[in-house]
């Protein structure tokens, strides 16, 4: 049984539930239907642990070459293959289901157009062949608090377009940040990440841009009056403390594995910071 929970990745799922809560409490704006958040969390849950089992399935000739992969179900047992599929079909088609009865079509073609990104362009497509691949991965990961914001608002406009933009900008360092980390990994599975390819030194200088880029358009939210000051000096805050230790790795010129690592903790803390104070600091 520990093994299945582990197959659908609870770390992910908690990560994406946590951006899609941003994402909602932001479009809510204080006026909060818990119904709608209970159904918007069972809905995106199902489809994400759905979206990693097939993501193991695909990803386990490349996970056995992978310290931390390596002893992943799946790729110390083939003969669960089988079961994986039709676990995997199971919960998307519940988590599909849910969001037709008790969501509203937006929604469902987030959740459905996050599915594709991820499984067909990012896992299937991309992700072995390229280094931009980590751009096409980030489309997928801001996929989840744009349904939590479609679950409330029915239509486009200019704040889902900045909150989809800020989840992407944010990923990419976050990412690569991983990379560095666990370069070693990557390496060994020949799979095409961009500090691998485009060396260490360069992916430092991306990062800082792309921290600068998140903290540009996720102070958009003010700007525009959506959010508050504690909204924006909270993001403040923290995105300077990213840069700050991205700086570090910058000015430091041999592989530190512990700074990177703090790096990649960083990255965790802002958006998390991100997601509650979006959700809590919106302006009415």
């Amino acid at each position: 049984m520990l093994n299945y929970i582990q197959l659908i990745k609870p770390g992910i799922i908690i990560g994406n539930i946590c951006s899609m809560i941003g994402g909602f409490f932001l479009a809510s704006k204080g006026d909060v239907h818990f119904n709608l958040l209970c159904f918007s969390i069972l809905s995106l849950s199902l489809v994400i642990a759905s979206s990693c089992i097939i993501n193991n399935i695909l990803d386990r000739d490349l996970d056995q070459y992978m310290h931390r992969t390596k002893n992943r179900l799946l790729v110390v047992n083939s003969k669960l293959v089988t079961h994986a599929i039709v676990f995997s079909i199971f919960l998307g088609l519940f988590g599909f289901l849910f969001s037709y009865f008790f969501l509203n079509n937006f929604a469902l073609i987030i959740l459905l157009i996050g599915v594709i990104i991820y499984v067909i362009f990012y896992t299937v497509l991309f992700k072995r062949k390229t280094v931009y691949s980590t751009f096409i991965g980030s489309i997928a990961g801001s996929m989840p608090p744009l349904f939590g914001y479609f679950t409330v608002v029915h239509h486009f406009d200019y704040s889902s377009v900045i909150l989809f933009l800020t989840f992407f900008l944010w990923q990419i360092p976050h990412f690569y940040s991983i990379g560095i980390c666990r370069i070693q990994d990557y390496k060994k599975a020949r799979i095409p990440i961009f500090p691998l390819i485009k060396g260490i030194k360069l992916t430092k200088i991306h990062i800082m841009l792309y921290i600068l880029l998140f903290f540009l358009f996720s102070s958009m939210f003010t700007y525009i009056q959506l959010t508050g000051k504690l909204y924006f000096f909270s993001n403040l805050i923290f995105s300077v403390l990213w840069f700050f230790i991205s700086f570090l790795t910058f000015l430091k010129s041999s592989y530190c594995f512990l700074l990177y690592k703090i790096l990649f903790f960083c990255s965790i803390l802002v958006i998390m910071n991100l997601s509650i104070m979006m959700s809590i600091d919106y302006v009415i």
